[in-house]
């Protein structure tokens, strides 16, 4: 038991890239597909229109928009905790690493 837990903290950093990644390349997928293809894009505007968002063909276009910017923000690593310390100054306990 303690190998596995300690092959896991030797790989804490690795996977939680591979995670942010992952997370990421699939937000930028499914944002890209709900944008350029017309099915997804269907979907997406009959799922707003049920909802009753006003103007939907707007907001399905706006939020497929940001889905797909943002996980490719995500899997940049913009904006992770080490960042995101300079743009909130009020985050107690930060630690901003060179």
């Amino acid at each position: 038991m303690k190998t596995i837990l300690s092959n896991l903290e030797k790989n804490t950093v690795n996977i939680y890239a591979l995670c942010r990644i992952l997370i990421g390349l699939f937000f930028f997928i499914a944002g890209f597909n709900k944008l350029f293809h017309p099915i997804f894009q269907g979907y997406m505007l009959n799922t707003i229109s049920s909802i009753g968002f006003p103007f939907p063909q707007f907001t399905a276009n706006f939020t497929a928009f940001c889905e797909c910017v943002f996980g490719l923000f995500f899997n940049a690593g913009f904006l992770d905790e080490n960042k995101l310390c300079v743009f909130n100054h009020h985050y107690s306990g930060c630690i901003i690493h060179a």
